[in-house]
């Protein structure tokens, strides 16, 4: 199957083990039962450190202990080591899933060039930092061949926003247990090296779209003046077959990055002067503070109070926006499409089986 690259990046502690365990555990529920598609372990060995968190958090027989998840490490089980002339190179180890239409499917007569292995890349926020990217650990080169990079941005490292939050919640992130990083540098320099690597020039604007994943919505949610639906898609005339509903995301996306632009408006600027369609999700990947454990002092989560919110929105909406003829769109509410072919009419959320396409083909 053709391979879709999608990179994860962001500061450490900035949620992207949580992201990644959660987004891809609501994946395997809500691909075959709202869009007609399988969702699988393409490489189980390779998958084996995320089945283990998936079951951590959300297949724990003891739902009331407090859990946790670790530290991404900058070696171990998540890397291979292949030997070049006699020298050891580390490459980082993908995720591998395959994404392939179920057979109620309308476009599953073409499923053999729908189908697709999604690689999904992790990496630790100490490989931005520079000189960690180098000959024999190229950690971070899979940035200039992924088709969407997502960026974790962690409100709780900022005090500008944990002052907006002051007295609005609970969540130790925002309070004693707080840290504090510039964030911004981490995406400058994720540029910088996808520039280097692609050649692309200092004026130029990457054409690969950027998915700014606000993290830990639960603990900023007061900052934003809109209630987030539950699910930003809806059932079409096909039996498990949904189409998103990118407006509402779009909109959603544009209060977040006005919020952004007030407090953290250096991130905006870092990001719009990179990439030339940029998007701003925010996500709950626990749906709830953390509590500290009294007795190792670590934060933790008890799976039993899991609401995650959100968190496999940006996979969903860059599917469904920049990668075509799996996940259908609802048509805008007037009547141009402004993106691309109608997929469908918002009213009846009706899809034609024959113009599945997205924004992009």
């Amino acid at each position: 199957m053709p391979s879709i690259f999608l990179s994860i990046l962001g500061a450490p502690a900035s949620g992207k083990s949580y992201f990644l365990t959660t987004m891809t555990w609501l994946l395997r529920q809500t691909l075959p039962r709202s869009f007609s598609l399988s969702f699988g372990d393409a490489d189980p060995a390779s998958n084996r450190s995320l089945n283990e968190y998936e079951e951590r958090l959300f297949l724990n027989e003891n739902q009331d202990r407090l859990v946790a998840l670790d530290k991404t490490a900058l070696e171990g089980d998540l890397y291979d080591t292949v030997m070049f002339s006699g020298q050891s190179v580390s490459y980082p180890r993908p995720f591998i899933f395959s994404l392939k239409p179920l057979e109620e499917h309308p476009n599953y007569k073409a499923v053999s060039s729908l189908s697709r292995a999604v690689c999904l890349y992790d990496n630790a926020g100490e490989h931005f930092l520079p000189g960690q990217d180098t000959a024999r650990s190229p950690v971070t080169r899979h940035l200039a061949l992924s088709r969407a990079m997502f960026f974790m941005f962690d409100p709780t490292q900022d005090p500008r926003f944990r002052r907006a939050c002051s007295g609005n919640t609970s969540d130790p992130q925002m309070g004693d247990r707080a840290r504090t990083s510039r964030q911004e540098t981490i995406l400058l320099e994720a540029a910088d090296r996808i520039r280097r690597y692609t050649g692309l020039a200092q004026k130029a604007r990457h054409q690969r779209p950027l998915v700014v994943v606000v993290t830990k919505f639960d603990a900023w949610a007061s900052l934003l003046d809109r209630t987030i639906p539950e699910s930003p898609w809806a059932p079409t005339r096909f039996a498990n077959l949904s189409a998103m509903d990118t407006e509402q995301v779009d909109a959603v996306s544009t209060d977040v990055r006005t919020l952004l632009v007030r407090l953290t408006p250096e991130l905006v600027s870092a990001a719009e002067g990179f990439a030339e369609h940029v998007v701003y999700i925010p996500v709950s990947s626990l749906g709830r503070a953390p509590e500290v454990d009294k007795q190792t002092g670590f934060l933790g989560v008890r799976p039993r109070d899991l609401r995650p919110l959100w968190t496999e929105v940006p996979f969903l909406y860059t599917m469904a926006r920049w990668m075509g003829g799996i996940i259908p769109y609802l048509k805008p509410r007037d009547s141009q499409d402004t993106h691309g072919a109608a997929d469908g009419h918002r009213g009846d959320a009706s899809v034609k089986p024959d113009t599945l396409r997205l924004w992009g083909t």
